[in-house]
C-alpha cells in the first residue's frame, strides 16, 4: 500500500522528459528504509523468542530426572477395601502379591506403592502443603532406580515409624545439616524418623507447582487401591496375564495397566513443543521476508544508480569502491533493525517468562545465535545487488544512452 500510495504521487513532468531517476526520492528513500528496518527487527525479534524457547524445550528434555521409568510396567490393583475386611487380611494379601508377583519368571523386580512417580496422586494435607507423599514397598527405589545418597531405604524389617526424605525436602527442612535419624513429621501424619536421602525426583514442567519435594512413607494395608510396578526380563506379561495372576491372590482383585510414566514427561512436553514449533515457523518466514525484502530494495536501488556507477567507474572508482556503496546502505539499514530487533526481543523475552525453563535471558547465547544468523542472511542477500553495481559496463551504458 505505501509504494501504491507513492506512485499515485509522481511527478508527471519528470517523467515525461525521459530523466533517469538515479537515487530514490527522499521520501521514498525513508518510507523503504523505514519498513526495511521495521522487517529487520520484527525478524530478529521473532528469532531471539524461538532460541529460549527451543532452549527451554531442550532443557526439559534433558534435565536430570532422578529416577528411571524407562521400561517400567504400571498396573492399577484395585477391590482391596472390597475382598479383605480386616487390615491383618489386607497385609496378608499383600505379602501374598509380593511373594507371587516376585515367582514370575519375566519379572526381574516389582513394587507396591499407593502412588506412581514422577507425580503424587496423593492428596490431602501433603498435597496442601507443596510437598508429594509415596508410601512404598522396600523394592520401589530399586525398581525405580531412586538412589540412596545418605543414610538407607526401607528394609524387609521395615518399621511404621520410619521415613525417607528427598533431597530438596531434606535441604529445605534442615540446610546444611545431615537430616539422617532426625524426627520428622509429615502432613497429616504423626513424627517420623528419618533413616535415608533419595535422590530427589524431578518433573521439568512449565507450571512449578507441579514439581514439588517428596517423602516416602511404609507400605500399609489400609489402601482400597494399590500400584504394582515391574521391570521385567524382557517383554513383560500383556495386562489380561497380570489381571488372571492377580486374581489369584483374591477373585475380588482386578489389575488395569495404567499409563507408562513416559506419559507424565511427554503431557508436560506437548505445549512447550508445540508453542516452540509455532514460534520457529514464523521466524523462519521473518528471516526469509527480511532477507528478501533487503535484497529486493538494494537490487532496485542498484539498477536505478546504474548511470552514476557508470560515470563513477570511468573517473577511476574500483569494483570495491562500488560495492561499498550498496553495502553501506545496505549495512546502515541493518544495523537500524538490529538494535530496534533487540529492544523488541528483549520485551519478548520479558513476556515469555512464563514459557521458558531454564533459561537465562541474560546468556550472551540467547542473544549471539539469532542476530549473527540475521547478519549472515542479510549479508547473503546483498552480494548480487553488490556484485550487480560493481559490474557496470561503462561502455554499454554509452551505447544505451
Amino acid at each position: 500500500l505505501v509504494p501504491a500510495w507513492m506512485a499515485s504521487h509522481s511527478d508527471p513532468a519528470a517523467v515525461l522528459r525521459g530523466a533517469e531517476p538515479g537515487r530514490p526520492p527522499t521520501q521514498s528513500r525513508l518510507a523503504t528504509h523505514g519498513l526495511l528496518v521495521t522487517q529487520i527487527a520484527l525478524a530478529a525479534a521473532l528469532l531471539v523468542g524461538t532460541t529460549v524457547l527451543i532452549r527451554s524445550f531442550v532443557n526439559l528434555t534433558i534435565t536430570d530426572r532422578g529416577l528411571s521409568v524407562d521400561g517400567v510396567v504400571r498396573v492399577r490393583v484395585s477391590g482391596m477395601g472390597d475382598a479383605f475386611a480386616t487390615s491383618d487380611a489386607m497385609a496378608h494379601a499383600l505379602e501374598t502379591m509380593r511373594r507371587s508377583v516376585a515367582g514370575w519368571p519375566e519379572v526381574r523386580e516389582s513394587a507396591l506403592s499407593r502412588e506412581l512417580p514422577p507425580l503424587s496422586q496423593a492428596g490431602g494435607e501433603a498435597r496442601a502443603e507443596g510437598v508429594d507423599g509415596y508410601r512404598v514397598s522396600p523394592e520401589f527405589f530399586d525398581v525405580y532406580r531412586i538412589a540412596i545418597v545418605a543414610g538407607r531405604a526401607f528394609d524387609a524389617d521395615v518399621r511404621a515409624d520410619e521415613i525417607v526424605l528427598g533431597e530438596r525436602l531434606a535441604r529445605q527442612v534442615w540446610p546444611g545439616e545431615n537430616p539422617v535419624g532426625r524426627i520428622y513429621r509429615p502432613p497429616g501424619a504423626p513424627p517420623r524418623r528419618v533413616i535415608g536421602i533419595a535422590r530427589e525426583i524431578s518433573l521439568p514442567a512449565l507450571d512449578p507447582e507441579l514439581d514439588r519435594p517428596e517423602f516416602y512413607l511404609p507400605m500399609n494395608s489400609t489402601s482400597r487401591t494399590l500400584y504394582l510396578s515391574l521391570r521385567c526380563v524382557a517383554a513383560c506379561p500383556d495386562p489380561r496375564t497380570i489381571d488372571d495372576r492377580v486374581r489369584r491372590v483374591h477373585p475380588a482383585l482386578s489389575a488395569r495397566l495404567v499409563t507408562a510414566g513416559e506419559d507424565a514427561y511427554a503431557a508436560q512436553l506437548q505445549l512447550p513443543h508445540a508453542i516452540a514449533q509455532v514460534a520457529g515457523t514464523f521466524a523462519i518466514v521473518a528471516l526469509l521476508t527480511a532477507a528478501c525484502g533487503l535484497f529486493s530494495v538494494l537490487s532496485y536501488i542498484a539498477r536505478r544508480r546504474r548511470r552514476e556507477f557508470g560515470i563513477r567507474q570511468m573517473l577511476g572508482a574500483s569494483p570495491h569502491q562500488l560495492r561499498q556503496l550498496i553495502l553501506r546502505q545496505g549495512v546502515r539499514v541493518l544495523s537500524l533493525g538490529l538494535a530496534a530487533g533487540a529492544l523488541v526481543g528483549w520485551a519478548a523475552v520479558r513476556l515469555l517468562d512464563s514459557l521458558l525453563y531454564g533459561v537465562n535471558v541474560f546468556d550472551p547465547q540467547t542473544w549471539a545465535v539469532p542476530l549473527v544468523l540475521l547478519v549472515l542472511t542479510a549479508l547473503a542477500a546483498m552480494w548480487v545487488p553488490c556484485r550487480m553495481a560493481a559490474c557496470v559496463n561503462p561502455v554499454m551504458l554509452i551505447r544505451e544512452e
